[in-house]
């Protein structure tokens, strides 16, 4: 059943670039052909999902070779959860009402076969080329209006993607100089036996370059300077897929990298430092925010950096509440930002007697308040977690960093409890907007998933739990993905990858 995985890429990779095609053939079939790909797609994840669940993880291998110089794909509970996850996202935020002669159809299949790429490989070159993919579908979206304010947008995001993309290249580049490999499986075995050799500074230097370069997706410091402007001018749709769902594809890559790699190297403290210092400004410019997408853009910055920590702390603890705040994330943000697409006016002249009905304005608060961490919605678990997490973790003097994040999520409370209070204002300059009829059902849809997620809080987190166990599991992970004949520390061939990669060769 696992060598149906690579049909989670193949079908929406091939479906969008055939759709078009079809679209001038038949306009009608071309229309629903697209959504019947991902709901299809969504099926198959979960499927394999369930069969991962109680069977465990497992690696598949195409092409008959071995590692490292086959492909593989390695599926784990976090993997398949994000694969099933991208494809309702982008079932909820689909284009429905776009011409029919318009890209964005193929360009959300592209983004969703680029992001099951990412979730399921292991190893790094087709991690960097689906990542691509993705970046390649953003670009697309943001600027598919065609009209001069979008395609300045996807112009930033662009120089932005491209100068991170070249960065994240070298520095994978230097990851092969040292341990001869682009398997993730093969590079652990290596630093296993080598302690030393990604601690080097050759080593962190390449988990810098990479960092940074991914950094432009996950919005962290310093490649984040794109985000409020392009989340400002794009439409809210696209807004929500970027906040939501692509910024997670770069923190899962740079947290498989961080553990299979570089446990006990340092670089936990440059991806702690980094998020810590993108938590921190981020919340601080949404403080000042002024207008409601501006301040949605720098709350999801200062969230993404809240991310990075919880992924640096190195345990169980952390990286569940990475995924748990990952996953609130996911659900809130889009909304929000279909929720503020009219809202073109400043917070202060806004008041809550436009408000539509008041089921959307009861989930709109909802939804705040998760953000914030008011138990007993899913934020306030995964911020628990988060705690949790610093506290045992192997680093000293980690109260510094739980001071950080309580400031940090007090200056959150302050400037969302600034905007619940403008909602129901009774004077105001300007009423707030209603919602979108096209927007009611992905609201509608986004807030029962966020409830559904409060209410199932304990069996969710024990799927966390068990996913966060298998991402940190390196021997496991290297044992279903290296054939045992060279999984020794003596062995020829490796020994012969890595000498050649130190001299500057290729095997």
């Amino acid at each position: 059943m696992t060598q149906q995985a690579i049909l989670l890429v193949l079908l929406p990779l091939i479906a969008a670039f055939t759709l078009t095609p079809l679209r001038r053939c038949n306009p009608v079939i071309a229309r629903v052909a697209g959504p019947a790909v991902v709901v299809s797609q969504v099926m198959l994840a979960i499927t394999l999902l369930l069969h991962i669940a109680q069977l465990g993880p497992e690696a598949v291998g195409f092409g008959g070779f071995s590692i490292p110089l086959g492909i593989a794909f390695h599926l784990d509970l976090v993997g398949m959860s994000l694969v099933a996850l991208a494809g309702v996202t982008l079932l909820l935020l689909w284009p429905w009402t776009v011409e029919s002669d318009s890209a964005e159809p193929s360009l959300y299949l592209l983004l969703l076969a680029g992001a099951s790429g990412i979730a399921l490989s292991a190893d790094l070159f087709n991690l960097y080329v689906f990542f691509e993919v993705v970046a390649v579908a953003s670009y697309g979206l943001v600027a598919a209006p065609n009209s001069g304010i979008q395609l300045y947008a996807s112009i930033r995001l662009l120089l932005f993607s491209a100068a991170g993309s070249a960065l994240a290249l070298l520095g994978i580049g230097l990851i092969y100089n040292l341990g001869g490999s682009l398997s993730l499986a093969h590079l652990g075995q290596v630093a296993a036996q080598d302690a030393t050799l990604f601690s080097s500074v050759e080593g962190l230097s390449a988990f810098t370059l990479i960092l940074i370069g991914l950094g432009v997706k996950a919005e962290l410091f310093p490649a984040n300077h794109w985000v409020p402007e392009v989340y400002g001018l794009s439409r809210p749709r696209v807004s929500g897929l970027l906040a939501g769902l692509v910024s997670k594809l770069a923190l899962l890559i740079l947290l498989r990298l961080l553990w299979q790699l570089y446990t006990g190297t340092g670089a936990e403290v440059i991806l702690l430092v980094t998020g810590l210092v993108t938590l921190l400004l981020g919340e601080l410019a949404a403080f000042r925010a002024t207008r409601l997408r501006e301040m949605l853009a720098f709350s999801s910055i200062g969230q993404l950096g809240l991310l990075a920590v919880a992924f640096s702390m190195g345990n169980e603890a952390g990286v569940a509440a990475g995924l748990l705040l990952a996953l609130n994330h996911l659900l809130i943000k889009p909304a929000l930002f279909l929720y503020a697409h009219n809202w073109r006016a400043p917070i202060t002249a806004l008041g809550g007697q436009a408000w539509s009905t008041p089921l959307a304005s009861a989930l709109f608060v909802l939804m705040v308040l998760s953000l914030m961490g008011i138990p007993p919605l899913p934020g306030f678990w995964g911020k628990y977690l988060l705690l949790k997490g610093v506290l045992t973790a192997p680093t000293l003097g980690m109260g510094w960093v739980v001071a950080l994040i309580l400031f940090t999520t007090l200056v959150e409370m302050i400037y969302f409890m600034r905007l619940l209070t403008r909602l129901y204002a009774e004077k105001s300059v300007q009423p707030i907007p209603p919602l979108s009829r096209r927007h009611y059902a992905p609201v509608a849809l986004l807030g029962a998933g966020l409830i559904a997620l409060t209410l199932g809080m304990g069996h969710v987190s024990t799927h966390l739990e068990q996913g966060a166990a298998q991402l940190l599991d390196r021997s496991g992970y290297r044992d279903r993905l290296i054939p045992a004949s060279l999984r020794h520390p003596v062995n020829h061939f490796q020994t012969h990858l890595q000498g050649t990669a130190r001299q500057g060769g290729h095997p």
